[in-house]
């Protein structure tokens, strides 16, 4: 009996260790947060900014998680404790030449190290004193999985890239610095190009979308229900504009900027992108390929500042399309359409909330500012006509 008593029992893990690594843990939720805010604007294909918002959006909920938990072991400072080879890696895995190098670096190597800290907490932690730690433990890995079985996937089985073996190497020199892992013996391999990655100022698409064509409401009016079904839906499919203005708020925001603001955008952030799917399963359960957008009012302030997208997609244009949302889920309603009336009220639903997050976040950036909430839509509305002016491009018609 006292041998099977000591067989199950654990030393665990103590306060130094256990913040140590959850600091390194956050410090890699909040990394992919950004970096895929970013590649979700830069990624041709759609499948892969629907991936992206998803994950970005468990990663700030994890980031949010792992936070707490620091804060209540007096874990100090995550970001004050970054070791600079972590934040070498963290950085130089953004810059990746094109979305299948960005999927090797982040989802199968940063990925894999990050399931290793969690997996010690499971090996090492002692059931009742890490019960917290544990907990997190379980629930983070589960994501961490899916999310590397989706990028195995999509990879299918194309050998490792040269990119993909220099971020391996600098691995584990980034855990090293706090004895994690002894550094690999061998010699680092060169960086196999100069690209640096920049947030793009249009939103990429692959050759299966052409821009425009997209109808306005009053001509979607016009058609009978069949046909202006298809219409709406192309719409919805289009709000990958609204998903790719949050990633870039998430891309651009400031380190000072609270957590809790990264983890509203990116709930957001994915919510949009779930109405875009909306649109996609929709058209293709119609026999209508997804086969067109139009990106104007992304590209019509993706030059702002974080906090004025912010404003006017939230208080500008949630609110413009909020009085639609009611008839189109009465309509489907009354047509029958559970499948359509499904869609349209968790948007409906979705946007209500969306135009909360708004009110709250404007309040609390604003509340040491000369300006208000309307002197910022004034900016806004300036900046936009200035747009509209210069080049020539017409008003959202949807």
């Amino acid at each position: 009996m006292a041998t099977a008593q000591m067989n199950f029992a654990k030393t665990g893990i103590d306060i130094l260790e256990a913040g140590r690594r959850l600091r390194r843990c956050y410090s890699v939720h909040r990394a992919l947060v950004k970096t895929l805010g970013g590649w979700m604007i830069a990624a041709p294909r759609f499948e892969d900014k629907y991936e992206f918002a998803n994950h970005l959006w468990e990663h700030a909920q994890h980031a949010q998680a792992v936070h707490q938990r620091i804060t209540e072991l007096r874990g100090g400072l995550a970001d004050a404790n970054l070791p600079m080879a972590m934040a070498e890696l963290l950085d130089e895995a953004m810059h990746a030449a094109n979305t299948e190098e960005l999927i090797e670096g982040l989802y199968l190597e940063l990925l894999p190290a990050l399931r290793e800290e969690y997996e010690f907490i499971l090996r090492n932690g002692e059931r009742t004193a890490n019960a917290p730690e544990i907990t997190l433990a379980r629930r983070i890995l589960t994501d961490l999985e899916s999310e590397m079985q989706w990028a195995s996937e999509r990879l299918g089985d194309k050998a490792p890239s040269p990119w993909r073996r220099y971020i391996h190497g600098k691995v584990p020199a980034a855990y090293a610095v706090e004895g994690f892992r002894e550094p690999e013996k061998d010699i680092l391999p060169e960086r196999p190009h100069h690209e640096r990655f920049q947030r793009p100022s249009m939103i990429a698409v692959d050759e299966r979308l052409r821009r425009g064509g997209l109808l306005s409401l009053e001509e979607r009016h016009t058609l009978d229900y069949d046909r202006e079904l298809v219409e709406q839906f192309r719409v919805y499919f289009n709000e990958f504009y609204a998903a790719c203005i949050l990633a870039s708020i998430l891309f651009d925001a400031t380190a000072d900027v609270p957590l809790e603001f990264i983890v509203d955008v990116a709930h957001q952030c994915w919510d949009e992108a779930r109405h875009s799917q909306f649109g996609r399963m929709r058209l293709t359960e119609l026999g209508v390929p997804p086969d067109r957008y139009d990106p104007i009012l992304y590209e019509q302030v993706e030059g702002l500042p974080f906090l004025h997208r912010f404003c006017h997609l939230t208080l500008n244009l949630e609110p413009f399309y909020m009085p639609r949302k009611k008839p189109r889920v009465m309509q489907y309603e009354k047509a029958g359409d559970t499948r359509s009336r499904l869609f349209a009220d968790v948007d409906w639903s979705d946007e209500i909330n969306h135009v909360r997050y708004g009110t709250r976040w404007m309040e609390w950036f604003l509340k040491d500012d000369a300006r208000d909430v309307e002197d910022i839509k004034a900016e806004i509305a300036d900046h936009v006509e200035r747009f509209t002016k210069s080049s020539s491009a017409p008003m959202s018609p949807f």
